[in-house]
């Protein structure tokens, strides 16, 4: 019904409108053809650049990678902990990721009540990725841990990279109305 619409009226908006057509100035063109010479691809039902479709999947494969690490480092962190034969293996293993990818993982470990050689190695891991995860890490660890050497060892990571961001987030503690975390700014930023 709509193409014999428009065949006895070009312009009909409506018949127009259902079969997908959109106007081009004076002309009707398909809605699809008008998108594509735009520079734009469909992609999960929605018409997008190329570029933000493939910061997308880059994004996706990206997060995939950091869920893996999640795993292989808890699994990494059992057999280290463990005291067997293959524990000396598996913190080797640990120490040698390279990946900054892995730093939410190694991070989620750092929280943890672990020994703390463990812990040692876990800030060293995240002082050498140098991310925006690491630092976040790094100043949590810096201000409220309970052992006095990591902690050091945190903020002495931090010295090296991500120093401002630390700074600024224990100036904002000093305002905290809890007296317990202006100790823990004030012994941050000393």
């Amino acid at each position: 019904h709509h193409q014999r619409a428009i065949a006895l009226e070009p312009d009909h908006a409506l018949s127009r409108a259902a079969l997908g057509y959109v106007r081009d100035g004076n002309k009707w063109i398909l809605y699809t053809d008008q998108q594509r010479s735009r520079g734009m691809i469909r992609d999960a039902g929605k018409w997008k650049l190329p570029e933000a479709v493939a910061m997308e999947k880059f994004q996706d494969q990206t997060n995939e990678k950091a869920k893996r690490w999640i795993k292989d480092v808890a699994r990494l962190r059992a057999l280290a902990l463990n005291r067997k034969a293959k524990s000396a293996e598996a913190f080797q293993q640990l120490a040698a990721i390279e990946d900054p990818l892995a730093a939410t993982a190694i991070a989620k470990e750092l929280n943890s009540n672990h020994p703390r050689a463990f812990r040692e190695m876990c800030v060293k891991l995240l002082g050498k990725f140098r991310n925006s995860t690491s630092v976040h890490a790094l100043t949590l660890v810096g201000l409220d841990d309970k052992d006095d050497e990591i902690r050091e060892d945190a903020i002495t990571e931090l010295e090296k990279f991500g120093s401002a961001s630390a700074v600024n987030y224990y100036v904002q503690k000093l305002r905290s109305s809890s007296k317990r975390s202006v100790r823990d700014a004030l012994r941050a930023l000393e």
